[in-house]
């Protein structure tokens, strides 16, 4: 695998979710017009209320922020793609709309640049099993 990335502090504003992941897939599927920019559905989807995701929430509120960067890949027309860490990423929009003390402006991530499909399904199965 290509090890090869670049630790940054992404604006929020320059990430998009990951459309292969199952829960955004979902939504969009449900809802042919929306726009994950701007539709407070995925917020809904991706913040589930569930104890685990509570506990992230507050764990990231209270550190003031995450431990963990997100993984990003950074597509060849530029567009950034959240391959890992798309409810981290819900999370701190939901944070800003909220105005939650901190700075939720931006996000640590890793940022691959243009990786191979192959690469980015293995990213995924690694980060969830």
């Amino acid at each position: 695998m290509d090890k090869k990335f670049k630790y940054e502090e992404v604006p929020i504003e320059d990430l998009s979710l990951d459309d292969e992941n199952p829960r955004i897939t979902w939504v969009k599927d449900m809802h042919p017009d929306f726009d994950q920019k701007k539709d407070l559905r995925m917020e809904q989807a991706l913040c589930d209320e569930s104890p685990s995701f509570l506990e992230l929430e507050d764990s990231i509120k209270q550190m003031g922020g995450i431990n963990f960067p997100i993984i990003v890949n950074r597509q060849k027309d530029g567009q950034m793609v959240v391959i890992e860490g798309n409810t981290r990423l819900q999370i701190y929009k939901k944070f800003l709309r909220e105005n939650v003390k901190g700075n939720w402006t931006t996000i640590p991530a890793n940022v691959h640049e243009d990786l191979d499909p192959k690469l980015i399904e293995s990213i995924r199965i690694h980060a969830h099993i």
